[in-house]
């Protein structure tokens, strides 16, 4: 499977999927690291600390009552009080992102009486 960079996945706004991507970091520009994260599309995120539109936080509760919809690459990691984790910026100032392929597809496995 060939890596993808040039563009986007296809996810619908206000939407979440899970993707294989790879990426370097700043303090090691030469390691590429590879593992699953999630590209959010307009997906509504609340956000404790800054609105990811530029507003102010009131306006921004105004205006996004669900949440700041966000755009990008994200990786979940446990939070206390979110069942399903929260949602971490995967790409960080000085990182570079690398491409994006789908999460691989596997058939289900027969039951076989030979082990």
């Amino acid at each position: 499977m060939t890596w993808c960079k040039a563009s986007p996945p296809a996810v619908a706004n206000g939407d979440a999927a899970e993707f294989i991507v790879a990426y370097t970091e700043k303090r090691d520009p030469y390691k590429v690291i590879v593992k699953a994260a999630f590209y959010l599309n307009k997906y509504p995120l609340s956000n404790e600390s800054y609105c990811a539109a530029g507003l102010d936080d009131d306006e921004c509760q105004n205006q996004h009552d669900d949440g700041c919809p966000v755009t990008g690459w994200y990786l979940t990691e446990p939070w206390e009080g979110y069942p399903d984790g929260a949602y971490k910026l995967l790409v960080k100032d000085g990182d570079t992102f690398k491409g994006w392929q789908p999460l691989p597809q596997f058939s289900p496995e027969r039951n076989s009486s030979n082990g």
